[in-house]
C-alpha cells in the first residue's frame, strides 16, 4: 500500500503543472475575448485603449498623458 501512495505523491507536480498550465491558456483567452468585447461595446479603439492602459496603470497622474 506504501508504493501505491508513493507512486501518485509522485505525478501530483506532474498533476498540478497541467492543470496550471490549461489555467493559464484560460486565462489568456478570456482576457483577450474581453478585450474584445470591450472594443465591439465601445465602438472606439482611443477609448478601450486608454481604458485598459488606465487600468494596467493604475495612477490617476498619468491620467493625463493616456489621452
Amino acid at each position: 500500500m506504501y508504493s501505491t501512495h508513493s507512486s501518485q505523491v509522485g505525478m501530483l507536480p506532474v498533476i498540478s503543472d497541467m492543470v496550471e498550465e490549461a489555467l493559464m491558456r484560460w486565462l489568456r483567452a478570456a482576457e483577450l475575448t474581453c478585450d474584445r468585447a470591450a472594443l465591439l461595446v465601445a465602438q472606439d479603439k482611443k477609448v478601450v485603449i486608454g481604458s485598459l492602459m488606465k487600468l494596467a496603470g493604475g495612477s490617476p497622474s498619468f491620467a493625463g498623458e493616456l489621452k
